[in-house]
C-alpha cells in the first residue's frame, strides 16, 4: 500500500491548520468577550436584587412602625374615650343619686305633713 506525497502533504496541512486553532491566542475572542459580557451583567443583576431586597426590607420594617404607631395612638384615644364616657357616666349616676334623694326626701317630707293632719 502506498501512499501518495500529495496525501501526506495534505494531512500535514489539515493538522497544521487544526493545531493552529489550539496554540496560544492573540487576545480574546468573541465567545470569550461575550462570556464575561454575560458574567458582568448577571453581577451587577445580583447586585440589583440585592439592592431591592434592602429597599423592600427598610419599607418593611417602616410599615410595621407606622402601624405600630397608629396601633398605640388608636388605643390611646380609645383608652381616652373609654375614661371619657366612665367619668360622664359617673357624673351622671352622682346627678341621678342626688335627685332621687331629693325626691325622696320631699315624699317623706309629704308623708310626715299627712300623718299630722290625720
Amino acid at each position: 500500500m502506498s501512499v501518495s506525497l500529495k496525501a501526506i502533504a495534505a494531512l500535514v496541512a489539515v493538522c497544521a491548520f487544526a493545531l493552529s486553532g489550539c496554540g496560544k491566542k492573540e487576545g480574546e475572542g468573541p465567545a470569550e468577550r461575550a462570556g464575561k459580557q454575560v458574567d458582568q451583567a448577571a453581577e451587577k443583576a445580583g447586585e440589583a436584587v440585592k439592592q431591592a431586597g434592602q429597599a423592600l426590607d427598610r419599607a418593611t420594617e417602616n410599615t410595621a412602625q407606622k402601624a405600630g404607631n397608629a396601633t398605640e395612638n388608636a388605643a390611646q384615644k380609645t383608652g381616652n374615650a373609654v375614661d371619657n364616657a366612665a367619668e360622664k357616666t359617673s357624673e351622671a349616676l352622682r346627678n341621678a343619686t342626688d335627685k332621687t334623694g331629693k325626691a325622696v326626701e320631699r315624699t317623706g317630707e309629704k308623708m310626715q305633713d299627712a300623718a299630722k293632719k290625720e
